[in-house]
């Protein structure tokens, strides 16, 4: 009975882990697009009205 109740807590701790890990991956994902989607935003902006023109 006690093997039991403490392969329910490591069971529980795996499933712990794993989802703290995919809101931390989740996380950084979010961040690393908003990162990237701002650089592309200023670059736009400071290229596009140079690069225009000579379209």
């Amino acid at each position: 009975m006690r093997g039991r109740a403490e392969a329910l807590h490591r069971r529980r701790d795996v499933t712990g882990g794993l989802s703290g890990l995919s809101v931390v991956g989740a996380l950084s994902g979010a961040v690393g697009r908003s990162v990237r989607a701002f650089a592309l935003g200023t670059s736009a902006e400071v290229w596009g009205p140079i690069r225009t023109p000579g379209l």
